[in-house]
């Protein structure tokens, strides 16, 4: 009986991720290249690494010192969704943060037993200061790297977080690399298209006609 070998997926790395995401908005929306910020300068990392109290992941800190996000318009799409989110920058990363530090402080976050979490995703945790926003799609719901896992996970794996939702999900076990590598291929494959409708990069499957 012949096998048929399972194939690899290609995660590109972060500056391959940012190179084909460029060309692809240089062709499909031209405008939003001039919204792609500089590097991230050494002290704005110290800034934000103090604030946050531990160091980010070298894959973040690696897109952060090719470009500081795309802080104003909505360039990340989400499989099965028309969201569409910022690509935060330092700047982002922290203020976003900080929405919810203080919400946890205040006491307004407390653990909750109907949380629904995947496996690797530590459970019963509406928010924790081991998580950094990445994304943002305007209504404070995020994609975040977890540094704080449950058995099973891994350091920096990507999750989603909502506001106002009782769901923490696992989105790229390999963390912030393999997410943007991940969504630049669904560009690449026309899984993510812009929209003028939305407003920004989304899954073409659920664009109304």
């Amino acid at each position: 009986m012949s096998t048929t070998p399972a194939t690899t997926k290609k995660i590109r790395t972060v500056q391959e991720s940012w190179s084909t995401f460029e060309s692809w908005l240089k062709e499909n929306w031209p405008e939003a290249t001039q919204s792609i910020n500089p590097p991230i300068t050494f002290q704005e990392l110290e800034t934000l690494e103090l604030a946050l109290g531990y160091s980010i992941p070298d894959d973040l800190r690696d897109s952060l010192f090719i470009h500081d996000g795309i802080d104003d318009l909505y360039t990340i799409g989400t499989v099965g969704t028309t969201d569409t989110r910022l690509f935060l920058g330092h700047g982002g990363i922290l203020h976003q943060w900080k929405i919810w530090d203080e919400l946890l402080k205040n006491g307004l976050i407390e653990e909750n037993d109907d949380t629904e979490f995947d496996a690797g995703v530590k459970p019963n945790l509406w928010w924790s200061r081991k998580w950094i926003p990445i994304t943002h799609n305007g209504s404070n719901d995020h994609h975040c790297l977890d540094l704080t896992p449950d058995v099973g996970g891994k350091e920096g794996q990507v999750i989603s977080v909502w506001h106002d939702k009782d769901q923490r999900s696992l989105v790229s076990p390999g963390g912030f690399r393999e997410f943007f590598s991940d969504f630049v291929q669904g560009l690449v494959d026309g899984t993510f298209v812009y929209s003028e409708k939305y407003g920004g990069i989304v899954d073409k499957s659920k664009i109304k006609r």
